[in-house]
């Protein structure tokens, strides 16, 4: 996640603190959750050979998704079928249910589920589902899951609340019914692996990522008259009675987020055998040409630093998202904030007269740079996600300092591709967060934390999006810009499909 660095507003200052048919052969392919995928369906060649190369393997998850969403009442029904790697040594399965939170009022329900054929109730506390599992089972448990919810309608988030947001889970807009879109992230039961935090109510700031890479496989159904983007590939599309199903792909992904829209514009281009999508509301037209300029640039660079995209598709979608927040990853796609996609600043659009008063008083340089590369910074931090939390994963709950500064100095490796004066950009964006602390009248404290350690969402994006970012580029000047790319190049081969901790 890509949040602005610290919001808060002064006199003189803005401080940016599921069967299908493979469409090759057109014969029938067996549920993902009973088979391993064709790494081929969904991954591009280097993204075959990572794979390869990596300890991803027959025992890895197996997950099928099969759901229907109505984006006009909000409902959401389906089931989740998994073969887990559970161990012999575990007695439960936990699955984060994300809807399930009260804060979203979304009348969530689960279960029961069946496990190695037999059905067995499930303990569901807020967002964690547990799953008993009978005694004697082998290493490896299958599960399915039926799930439903109702998202009511979302309201926009205000100017204020862009100057104020908190970063806590439920706030950050990954669920949310709009007139054009349903927003579904983090959407259905997600298993959580053994060892990883498991929280009922996670109460830290920013993401609670902690997923295990797997072959998803999504089977979605939506009225006709509504688009579907899916973070997969999609290998499978019909229509009948005047609904849409949609089957997408994805070998290796952690998780599968969905933005069911309507009325939206797109535009695509290839780059190196990866198809790059952008899409937005009519209002937004003028910009899909900057936005995919901006998106080639981050994964070109990142490619070329640290090893191929891998897979066959990325979109980046415009998207109403919450207060302070700029930009969302996923894998095979980002959602960036309405505004800032169209050019704006988060949720505060092209600032209006706002922006007149606070122009003369920002200059051209320092915070002034912060706002002009909102949309370029965020579209590069967001990409770089996918080598950072998406390829190598990490614990976002309990270790935020793995993914968000190697996100950061990303986006710094990114500009200096594309832009002029690239460095004095970097530090702009990576300090600024850091140096309002005094202003919030938060502290310092250590980077390497949990996210609900932090004693606000100020701290939280200074510390870890400013100072632990900063120490990549400290390392720059005592080892070499080449010295450190290499290294972390090293970190992506080596660890590509694993999860990483704070220590590593």
């Amino acid at each position: 996640m890509r949040t602005t660095p610290l919001l808060a507003l002064t006199v003189s200052s803005l401080i940016l603190t599921a069967c299908t048919s493979d469409p090759e052969t057109n014969q029938p392919v067996e549920p993902v959750s009973s088979r391993h995928l064709d790494p081929a369906l969904s991954m591009t060649p280097a993204g075959v050979e990572l794979l390869a190369s990596s300890d991803f393997s027959e025992g890895s998850p197996r997950i099928a998704i099969t759901s229907s969403a109505d984006p006009v009442t909000g409902a959401v029904r389906g089931k989740v079928v998994a073969q887990l790697p559970i161990g012999a040594e575990n007695d439960v399965v936990t699955f984060r249910y994300f809807p399930a939170l009260d804060s979203f009022k979304a009348s969530a329900t689960a279960g029961p589920a069946i496990v190695d054929g037999d059905s067995v109730d499930v303990e569901q506390d807020a967002a964690l589902i547990t799953v008993p599992l009978p005694a004697g089972h082998g290493d490896e448990v299958s599960v399915e899951l039926p799930f439903a919810y109702t998202l009511p309608a979302t309201e926009l988030p205000s100017a204020l609340d862009a100057l104020t947001g908190t970063l806590e889970p439920a706030q950050i807009g990954l669920l949310g019914r709009y007139p054009d879109r349903l927003s579904l992230g983090h959407w259905y039961p997600i298993w959580v692996p053994p060892g990883m935090r498991a929280d009922a109510d996670p109460k830290g700031f920013g993401d609670i990522s902690n997923f295990a890479a797997a072959d998803l496989s999504l089977s979605l159904t939506v009225p006709e008259d509504w688009s579907v983007i899916d973070g997969g590939v999609p290998v499978e599309k019909s229509t009948t009675d005047g609904l849409t199903t949609v089957t997408s792909y994805g070998t290796g992904m952690r998780d599968l987020s969905v933005a069911v829209v309507k009325g939206y514009v797109s535009r695509s281009r290839t780059v190196d055998g990866v198809t790059l999508n952008a899409w937005g509301p009519e209002s937004a037209a003028d910009e899909l040409d900057g936005v995919l300029d901006e998106t080639e640039a981050a994964v070109t660079a990142l490619s070329a630093a640290y090893t191929g995209y891998p897979w066959k598709e990325f979109d980046v979608v415009s998207t109403p998202l919450g207060g302070g927040v700029a930009g969302m990853e996923w894998p095979g796609a980002t959602w960036i904030e309405s505004a800032a996609f169209a050019g704006g600043f988060p949720g505060l659009g092209d600032l209006g007269e706002l922006g007149e008063l606070l122009g003369p008083l920002l200059g051209g340089g320092g915070l002034g740079e912060v706002i002009a590369t909102t949309r370029p910074w965020t579209i590069a931090h967001e990409v770089a996600h996918i080598w950072w939390t998406i390829l190598v994963g990490n614990d976002s709950i309990a270790a935020p300092v793995v993914d968000e500064p190697l996100a950061q100095y990303s986006a710094c490796l990114v500009l200096r591709t594309t832009r002029d004066g690239a460095d004095e950009i970097c530090k702009a964006q990576i300090v600024s967060g850091f140096e309002g602390l005094s202003m919030s009248g938060d502290k310092d404290t250590k980077a390497d934390q949990a996210s609900d350690e932090f004693a606000s969402a100020a701290q939280y994006g200074g510390v870890v999006y400013g100072k632990a970012a900063w120490f990549y580029i400290v390392l720059e000047r005592e080892f070499g810009k080449e010295k450190v790319r290499a290294a972390l190049r090293d970190v992506v081969l080596e660890r590509a499909f694993e999860t990483a901790t704070g220590p590593d």
